[in-house]
């Protein structure tokens, strides 16, 4: 990350009222400059809108109504409750509400039953983790604590400190 987002650039657009002025009419620079502004926005002040955040069970909701009466009404139908609800997440919410029920009857082995899914949990996101989530607990809870302490977490910490905690508790279990 540079340092240079940090200061204030100087406009390096013309000034409407300089030596421009006696070329071009100071009111067109000024529509001119208010444009070229908007053009030269970085991506950092340019910022995302907020994401929709959906309850497992309002997902499995609206995954049971797509599946019954297709994407388009459902989006209608959660319009109210949901103002920024799509037809490619409703469609996301079906196919994972379908595979749950297809997962569930493995499960139970018959097809004749009602299955009931009351709750659709999201996807984890990121990459998994190396260590167990056990093992991934202790090292955060180390490197809080260091931090804590005032020391200084970087990379070759982390790794530091997860190499001893593994090695340690691989001495723990077999030793």
């Amino acid at each position: 990350m540079s340092i240079l987002k940090y200061l204030k650039k100087d406009s390096c657009l013309p000034n409407p009222n300089g030596e421009l002025a006696k070329a071009v009419n100071p009111h067109l620079t000024v529509e001119a400059n208010a444009l070229v502004k908007k053009c030269l926005m970085t991506p950092e002040s340019a910022k995302r809108g907020k994401y929709t955040l959906y309850s497992p069970s309002n997902r499995a909701e609206i995954g049971l109504y797509v599946s019954e009466n297709g994407p388009a009404s459902a989006v209608r139908n959660f319009k109210d409750k949901f103002p920024n609800l799509n037809e490619s997440t409703v469609r996301t919410f079906r196919d994972k509400f379908r595979s749950e029920i297809k997962s569930r009857k493995r499960k139970l082995d018959f097809d004749n039953t009602d299955i009931n899914v009351e709750t659709l949990e999201p996807n984890k996101r990121g990459r998994k983790t190396l260590l167990s989530d056990d093992l991934d607990k202790k090292v955060q809870n180390y490197l809080k604590a260091l931090r804590a302490s005032g020391g200084v977490v970087n990379t070759a910490i982390t790794l530091a400190a997860g190499r001893g905690i593994v090695l340690g508790s691989d001495k723990q279990q077999f030793g």
